[in-house]
């Protein structure tokens, strides 16, 4: 397995995004540090071959411990997804990096956009 680390691209219209591409199951995730306002309003699409996962965008505070985090507007389930999916969400945290559980023969790509 694989250590993928997310890469930090701009749109041609200023917005700062954060991907990690052809994620398998098993990779080890790097975490993207959010600056300060980054995340106040974001979204993250996730696409690509399922083959099964499931893939949730977990927080953390000291990139060591993270959390499922939660969409606000569907009663506090799990920012997660079986097949292709967006979500909005807002977060103060100090970390943010996608999972994958489960699955096999699976390449996804997770993008976040974050607008402060």
């Amino acid at each position: 397995m694989a250590t993928v680390t997310p890469s930090v691209k701009v749109t041609a219209d200023g917005v700062p995004y954060v991907i990690w591409t052809g994620i398998v199951t098993g990779d080890t995730l790097v975490a993207f540090a959010v600056r300060d306002g980054q995340a106040r309003n974001a979204a993250v699409q996730i696409s690509g071959t399922f083959g099964g996962a499931t893939v949730a965008l977990n927080s953390s505070n000291d990139n060591t411990t993270f959390f499922a985090m939660k969409d606000r507007s569907a009663a506090g389930t799990a920012l997660s997804a079986t097949a292709a999916a967006i979500f909005e969400f807002q977060s103060s945290a100090a970390y943010l990096k996608p999972v994958v559980t489960s699955g096999s023969a699976n390449s996804i790509n997770v993008i976040v956009t974050l607008r402060g």
